[in-house]
C-alpha cells in the first residue's frame, strides 16, 4: 500500500477517535450525569478500542491470527505511554 493512502487512513483513524472521545465523554457527563474522570476513562477506552482494530486491519492490513498475542502488547505499550 502506498504510504500517502496509509497516511490519509491514519489520519481518518484519528478523527474518529477524536469523535468517539468527545461523543462519550458527552453522553456519560451530558445526558447520564457520570463523573468526568470516570466518562474521561471510559471515553478513552472506548477510542483506544476503535485505534487498535482499525490500525490492524484497516491501516496495516493485518491477516495473521495473532490477536491473543498483539492485545496484551498493546495494552503495555498504552500502559507506558499513558504513565509516563
Amino acid at each position: 500500500m502506498k504510504e500517502r493512502v496509509r497516511i490519509i487512513r491514519f489520519i481518518l483513524v484519528s478523527t474518529l477517535n477524536a469523535a468517539i472521545t468527545a461523543l462519550v465523554i458527552w453522553v456519560m457527563m451530558g445526558l447520564c450525569g457520570v463523573n468526568y474522570i470516570l466518562s474521561n476513562a471510559v471515553a478513552y477506552a472506548a477510542a483506544l478500542t476503535n485505534n487498535f482494530f482499525w490500525n490492524k486491519y484497516w491501516i496495516f492490513g493485518s491477516k495473521g491470527g495473532k490477536f491473543i498475542r498483539e492485545v496484551p502488547l498493546f495494552l503495555l505499550a498504552f500502559g507506558c505511554a499513558y504513565t509516563s
